[in-house]
């Protein structure tokens, strides 16, 4: 694919070069130093605290406080169209929750979950991956730990299982633009500056190209992982 893509000219990549420069990435070396060990302790909060969210809350609250002058700049650059976009994903999976409508997808999904873990890992692998593609990352997570939760039962879910989901999770979100929040950010990016030969059509043909490579590998790591751990 890079072949076919005409080489930049000497003054693009002399700029590109410059602008990975570490002095000019971080700006603020205090500040990084400080804000790391923050993040740092966050993470922490998450596995020692049972309430994930409010680690998070708490976490992003005193983050945007301490940064609060780069908080309110970057919140005027917010892509708010991006965060509609995922809020409406979230408030549909919620709806489907509570009317039921994960119960009967579970039921349906249930019908073509064989009772080859193998074979079963591979079906939700494909799922995921291309359901990913239109739900994006979280959403669908969400959804597959409720279905199979409900098929399997809590805390018995195998690991070939829990494999392909996260596998299926981690590839499938990039079969197509909306799935991933960093390519709907980056094509907005590239629609602004008037990026040439960057759009849709382009990011959906590479980036399913490359994820159908992906599954293919997935495919094959879970035959050998099956083959040498029963």
């Amino acid at each position: 694919m890079l072949r076919k893509q005409e080489p930049p000219p000497e003054k693009y990549r002399k700029i590109l070069l410059d602008i990975m420069d570490p002095n000019i990435v971080i700006a603020n070396k205090k500040k990084f130093v400080f804000n790391s060990i923050s993040f740092v302790i966050i993470i922490i909060g998450f596995i020692i605290i049972p309430s994930a969210y409010i680690v998070a809350v708490v976490g992003a609250v005193v983050m945007s406080l301490l940064n609060r002058k780069d908080f309110t700049e970057i919140l005027l650059k917010t892509d708010l169209k991006v965060i509609t976009f995922f809020i409406g994903i979230f408030l549909l999976m919620a709806t489907m929750q509570i009317n039921g409508t994960f119960i009967i997808i579970g039921d349906l999904i249930g019908n073509f979950i064989s009772d080859n873990a193998l074979i079963a890992a591979i079906t939700i692998l494909l799922m995921i991956s291309v359901l990913s593609g239109f739900l994006a990352q979280i959403p669908t997570a969400l959804v597959f730990i409720t279905l199979m939760q409900n098929i399997y039962g809590i805390e018995q879910v195998p690991n070939l299982i829990i494999m392909a989901i996260l596998l299926g999770i981690n590839i499938g979100s990039n079969f197509l633009p909306q799935g991933a929040a960093c390519d709907l950010i980056t094509l907005n990016l590239a629609e602004k500056n008037d990026v040439s030969d960057f759009n849709y059509i382009s990011l959906l043909k590479y980036g399913s190209m490359m994820t159908l490579v992906h599954i293919g590998v997935s495919i094959t790591y879970l035959t050998l992982y099956s083959l040498i751990i029963p």
